[in-house]
């Protein structure tokens, strides 16, 4: 927000306004989790889409400022263990249901 043109100031009272719709979420699902449980199907590859979408527009550019090879290679380590942490996440699960 602050590349877009709100001051800091601005862009931290906008960004609690945005978080606050968290607390109507939250309420949302322990009411009607239950009922809503049969759409997951649908939501969650909405809501992974909407990360990438974060990730891809407002991350990667600042990634890109930074061209220096040490960069480079720190970048590359973090993302793969960000990958590694979710193949854990889908490892743990498994032993976790059964």
């Amino acid at each position: 927000m602050v590349y877009g043109g709100y001051t800091p100031k601005q862009a931290l009272r906008y960004n609690f306004y945005c978080s606050l719709t968290v607390i109507v979420g939250a309420l949302f699902t322990l009411l009607l989790g239950s009922i809503a449980e049969a759409s997951l199907v649908f939501l969650l590859p909405i809501a992974a889409g909407g990360f990438i979408y974060i990730a891809a527009t407002d991350f990667m550019p600042v990634l890109h400022e930074h061209t220096s090879s040490s960069h480079l290679v720190g970048q590359t380590l973090i993302f793969a263990a960000g990958v590694g942490f979710m193949q854990l996440i889908v490892i743990f699960e498994h032993f976790l249901l059964t």
